[in-house]
């Protein structure tokens, strides 16, 4: 199992099963904590977890061997500690080896072991040669060890774009606990980039929007403490949106990643509303450019952060798995900017946005409105399936295509 993608609920998630020894990248929204006590609960797993700090220009791989020692000692591995913190360290690789193989051999008292490493940025620290280190130590253990890590879908592209080693396993955990905020599908949502210059465009489409009796969302509504995440997918997901497009929002993490649900959603014609003030970018393959050459920049910098930072590293690891995600469908957004007349971005506008809003009536609202006393209103997608509408390959807009993993 290579480089395995799969997905299981978590309910299901029987790691006496395990069919493989091996490092795992858990892709979930749950906490370690969360993770830690469903597998405390399972029987026969020797369970044990390990914080992990990283000094500056100290291997990861050690930093986890010296962690470990602090717990599982003998004299031999006594012996090997002093070994590894003062000896050649061309032998450094065989008494790890020996570390590893003899830490691992205490912790299995029951039939499954784990080594659950919190925070580690899902072995983004780890350079492949460490991580093959693991894995031949783990190939000792047959069938019996897993090392695990968690992370987002974000952590998780990051980590694939910057260290892919065919020796960690993705597994896709579904939480069947409904997380979603509350928020119709049948609002119109709002996506822009704040900027001082288009304050006004902002308040005359929401004052349409309010004259002809329309209910919307902006960012301004988003509840304290609710998931801003969340609302960026439910706008992506929504009936009808209206995008303004600047020359800024190419340059906002957080407006790409609304785009790049809205574009994942599908249904463009039907369902999106532009409205583009593109300035000196011009809306060609030299404007595409641009905004290419922006995005690699930001890449090669936190790259470079990556490489030089002490300790954590997980937003690092988000902020590239974003990046990472938009770049995939920055053709797709091009190609539909060039194809689709957009209008005139005052005519749209001014008047407290008529035009826009006799556009946007003429659109049908797919989602009706759920009055409170009919039904729970924690919508989670929207109430019928969408085609989802592609531009280019297929492999720019569909996520990682997983298989099932059934686990009696």
């Amino acid at each position: 199992m290579n480089n395995l993608d799969c997905k299981i609920e978590v309910s299901k998630l029987d790691l006496t099963q395990l069919i493989e020894s091996g490092l795992y990248i858990f892709e979930t929204s749950m906490s370690d904590t969360e993770i830690g006590n469903h597998i405390n609960n399972l029987y026969d797993v020797s369970y044990e977890t390990e914080e992990l700090v990283v000094y500056k220009g100290q291997p990861a791989i050690e930093a986890l061997a010296i962690s470990l020692l602090h717990r599982y000692q003998s004299p031999e591995l006594n012996r090997l500690k002093d070994c590894l913190l003062t000896g050649n360290r061309v032998h450094a690789g065989t008494m790890l080896n020996e570390i590893f193989f003899s830490i691992f051999s205490q912790m299995s008292i029951k039939p499954k072991s784990v080594l659950h490493i919190k925070n580690a940025c899902a072995f983004a620290i780890f350079d492949n040669d460490e991580l093959e280190l693991l894995y031949k130590v783990l190939e000792q253990f047959p069938r019996t060890f897993a090392i695990i890590c968690i992370a987002s879908l974000s952590e998780v592209d990051g980590i694939k774009a910057y260290n892919i080693s065919n020796r960690i396993h993705f597994v896709k955990l579904q939480n069947n606990k409904n997380q979603q905020m509350n928020i119709n599908l049948h609002k119109v949502h709002i996506s822009y980039k704040h900027h001082e210059d288009y304050k006004v465009t902002i308040t005359s489409i929401c004052k349409g929007l309010e004259l002809e009796s329309i209910d919307y969302t902006i960012d301004e509504d988003i509840p304290y403490k609710v998931d801003i995440k969340a609302y960026e997918r439910e706008i992506g997901a929504a009936d009808r949106i209206i995008v303004v497009i600047i020359p800024e929002y190419f340059q906002s993490i957080q407006c790409m990643f609304e785009l790049t649900e809205i574009f994942k959603n599908g249904e463009l014609k039907s369902r999106l509303f532009p409205i583009v003030d593109l300035g000196a970018i011009k809306r060609n393959g030299d404007g595409l450019k641009e905004v290419k050459d922006y995005w690699r920049s930001e890449i090669e910098k936190k790259q470079e952060q990556l490489s030089s930072s002490v300790g954590h590293m997980e937003y690092l690891l988000y902020e590239l798995g974003q990046i990472n995600s938009f770049m995939k469908i920055l053709d797709d957004v091009w190609l539909y900017l060039t194809e689709i007349n957009t209008g005139d971005f005052k005519e749209l506008t001014t008047d407290n946005a008529k035009k826009l809003i006799a556009e946007l009536l003429k659109s049908p609202v797919k989602n009706p409105v759920i009055k409170d006393n009919e039904v729970n209103q924690n919508i989670t997608e929207p109430s019928e399936r969408r085609t989802i509408i592609q531009y280019g390959e297929k492999s720019k807009y569909t996520e990682q295509n997983f298989g099932i993993i059934t686990i009696n």
